[in-house]
């Protein structure tokens, strides 16, 4: 049997594989049967800093406007590479809008069929740019 567990924070992670574990050798002693339980931990959570998060939003909305900028308030499980970044450096993860119905964009990001208006990219390079911009120039 496989499967995930994901969570919003390394400590929940930790408590939840112990209970997990746990509740799984309690099942198999109760059925009078023996297990062996391999946990790997894969990817971590991604946090954004709060305060950082707050001056991208507030960046991105000078170049987009405030409309077009939308903050997630849910939390994201999925796994990136940037979390490692981010255990090391406080950051902000951040996606760019590149559905375009018009010109026919509009496959998922892991489809076989996935294409993008690369016309977004420089309004990526130019939220960055500002993001970067007003970092140093204290917030």
């Amino acid at each position: 049997m496989q499967g995930s567990i994901r969570v919003s924070s390394p400590q929940l992670l930790d408590r939840i594989t112990e209970r997990f574990e746990a509740l799984i050798r309690a099942i198999v002693d109760s059925a009078g049967g023996s297990c062996r339980l391999e946990l790997e931990k894969g990817y971590p959570a991604i946090f954004n800093d709060p305060k950082l998060a707050g001056l991208w939003k507030h960046s991105a909305a000078k170049i987009v406007g405030e409309q077009q900028v939308i903050e997630h308030d849910a939390i994201m499980t999925g796994g990136d590479d940037a979390a490692y970044f981010q255990q090391k450096v406080p950051g902000v993860y951040w996606w760019l809008g590149i559905r375009n119905e018009e010109k026919g964009y509009t496959q998922p990001l892991h489809s076989p069929s996935f294409g993008f208006d690369e016309e977004v990219l420089a309004l990526g390079a130019a939220i960055q740019a500002q993001a970067v911009w007003d970092y140093l120039a204290g917030g």
